[in-house]
Order: structure tokens, then sequence, then C-alpha cells
């Protein structure tokens, strides 16, 4: 199939229009659908406009959506419809209100998107049934709805084997000012507000530290950002990642997103880290993103955040 993806660009001044940063799930299921033989390109609107000529001749087109993304999404996908090709719609916003987003697609992949993607696939390709691929909602001729059930988490071991994503499929890739790397999906935290648990779950998966640097020594960006969620979840997985980047020369400037307790040894008697943060300075590290949910001790308690101010 020509395949044809699409990331919207937010409204408004948003951080990723700043850094020019596609998400990666678009490239990484590009990928796969790629080396099955697939014909596909990905746009991204923060780097390049989308080709609608081009996009109007797919057999099947994908767009991946947050919350601020989504009314752009909708709107692409019923343009789409109404041109007769089949639409997809992925990622956190529509996997939480897949009825919502079926008043404009034909398609909602829930959740972690590469092997239902792969599926949905094949099943259009050869005819074969939607019922049996997890995680798909999904209309019937009828106009029907459907919610088949959910795809559980990856295990570490087909995580692992994921190819890194293909950001040469993205039109306009050349205009990134930051190349993005995933280490790891989930977050064994519990934070109520935070819809990473729901879209990846509480296990941690990661990827070889080996992985990592041949992506960092293939591309040598002069500057990266770690998209793990949480990057320092295992702290001596974490120091040897940086240990190895230090020693094999791969340092450039990087930033990543933290919670805010790394910088101790031990929470219990604040001792700092030192360790830790001399690996960061050394590697690269310029700058993290903390999130400091509130002064309060008792929001910060009822939102499960298990750190206090």
């Amino acid at each position: 199939m020509k395949v044809r993806f699409i990331e919207p660009k937010p409204p408004g001044v948003n951080v990723y229009d700043q850094a020019r940063l596609p998400r990666l799930g678009l490239p990484l299921i590009g990928r796969l659908l790629r080396d099955q033989g697939h014909d596909v390109r990905c746009y991204v609107e923060v780097l390049a406009p989308v080709d609608w000529d081009d996009v109007c001749r797919a057999d099947l087109v994908g767009l991946s959506s947050t919350t601020a993304t989504t009314p752009a999404a909708y709107a692409m996908a019923d343009r789409l419809r109404q041109a007769g090709i089949p639409t997809v719609i992925g990622g956190p916003h529509v996997t939480f209100l897949p009825d919502e987003a079926l008043e404009h697609c034909d398609f909602v992949v829930r959740g972690e998107g590469q092997e239902t993607m792969l599926e949905l696939a094949e099943a259009l390709v050869h005819g074969g049934s939607l019922t049996d691929i997890a995680g798909l909602s999904w209309c019937d001729s009828d106009g029907g709805r459907h919610h088949n059930p959910p795809r559980p988490p990856c295990s570490q071991e087909a995580f692992a084997a994921l190819p890194a994503p293909d950001l040469t499929l993205i039109h306009g890739y050349e205009r990134m000012s930051t190349w993005p790397i995933m280490t790891q999906w989930g977050c064994p935290f519990n934070c109520d507000f935070c819809g990473v648990i729901q879209m990846f779950g509480r296990r941690v998966r990661q990827r070889s530290i080996e992985s990592v640097l041949a992506e960092l020594e293939a591309h040598q960006p002069p500057s990266v950002f770690f998209y793990d969620d949480n990057f320092v979840v295992d702290k001596e997985r974490t120091k040897a990642l940086l240990r190895a980047m230090i020693a094999r020369g791969l340092t450039p400037r990087w930033s990543a997103q933290v919670r805010a307790e790394v910088v101790y040894r031990s929470k219990r008697t604040r001792e700092v880290d030192h360790e830790l943060l001399s690996l960061m300075r050394d590697s690269g590290c310029v700058m993290v993103y903390c999130g400091f949910e509130s002064v309060n001790p008792e929001t910060l308690e009822s939102y499960h955040k298990q750190q206090d101010v």
C-alpha cells in the first residue's frame, strides 16, 4: 500500500515548534511498514508543509495526535474521508476517546501502535478480519462502532527488538535542530494526572545501551533530546549509558525529562548524587525538564507524586 502519515502542527506557541521535534511513533511505525514493502512517507507540519497531492493518492493515511493537535487531525481526517481515503488516528487523546475520534476517521489505534498498525495493514491488503486486531477501534459498513480488546504493552524482548525510528521518512527531516532519541518506554510511578502509564504502562522496557550508542554514532547529531518520559528510572543503567557515551566520544549537547529527586543519592539523607550529575555534565547535558506540580504537600500526596516539597 501507499501509506502516508501526518503529524499536525499544534496551535499557538508550543515547545515542539521551537525545537522542531517530531514525535517518534510515526517514523517507527513507518519503518516497520516500509520493511514489509509498503510505500511510506511522513509529514510533520512543524518541519514542512503537507503535500496534499501526494497524500490524496494514498491507500491509507495515518494521523498522530495529542489533545492539542486533535482538532487539526480531525479536520484533516474529515477532508480525507470526503475524498474516500481510509484514515486511522493514533495517540493519547484518541486512545482515551475513541468514540469521539470515530466520528471523523475509519480506525483508531489505541495505546502502543506498532503491532496494531502492522496487523491493520495486513488486513486491508489481504481482506482479513478486523475483529481480531487487539487495540483497534473501527466502524463497520453500517456505521456500527467496535472496540476490540486492548493490546497489552509490548514485552521487554519485543521492545528491544524494535528498530530505531527512521527519521529520514519525514519530509523535511533535515530541518530538525535537535535529534530525538527514545531509550525506554513506560514509567514505574503512578502519578494520578499522567497519561504515560495509561499509554505505555508501569513496566519499563529499555533499549540496550549499545543500540543507543549505535544511533548516536550513525547520525552524530550536535544536539539530542532523549524522549523518555522519565530518563532516569534505573540509575545504574543511566550511569552506564553516560559512561559509555563519554568513552566513545559521543557527547552532543543533550536534554531530557527527569524527576526532581534524581539529584539525590538518597532521598532519606538528601545526600547529593555527585556521580550522576558529573556524568550528565561530562556527557553533554545542558538542560533537564522537571515537573514541579505543586508546592502544596497535600496536593502532591493526592497526585500520588511520591515526592515532597
